[in-house]
């Protein structure tokens, strides 16, 4: 595959996982749309990982710093900290134990104010590329 097939393969799953958030989020299922929203940033970040790296597979991992760090991208403070907490929306949507709690956390206003800053954080990361 193609260099530009093979970041827009990426990038088009994340652009359907999006919608599948704003979904999820109508339907008020917080919790899976917030669990979704990492999914949207792994493969964005994964398309700029490739993007940069060509023609290596991009790393097998989930977490969203490190793939950052492996890009290697120039986060603030500020970007990392709210990819930490990204990154617990897909620890803590996965596991039964966590899943209960993540859902008691996941309020309308929780994953009102974490989706937007998931779309404006795969903003940032379309002008990176």
């Amino acid at each position: 595959m193609k260099k530009s097939e093979w970041v827009q393969q990426w990038l088009d799953t994340a652009a359907e996982d999006l919608r599948v958030c704003e979904s999820l989020f109508e339907k008020k299922h917080y919790g899976w749309c917030l669990f979704i929203g990492h999914l949207v940033l792994e493969k964005t970040l994964k398309a700029l990982w490739i993007d940069r790296h060509y023609p290596e597979p991009h790393p097998r991992i989930h977490n969203l710093v490190r793939l950052a760090e492996k890009i290697p991208l120039k986060l603030s403070k500020e970007q990392e900290d709210f990819l930490l907490d990204v990154n617990s929306f897909h620890i803590q949507g996965r596991y039964p134990a966590e899943k209960q709690e993540f859902y008691k956390l996941s309020t309308r206003e929780f994953a009102s104010k974490n989706l937007e800053a998931i779309k404006a954080f795969r903003q940032w990361l379309l002008k990176q590329f």
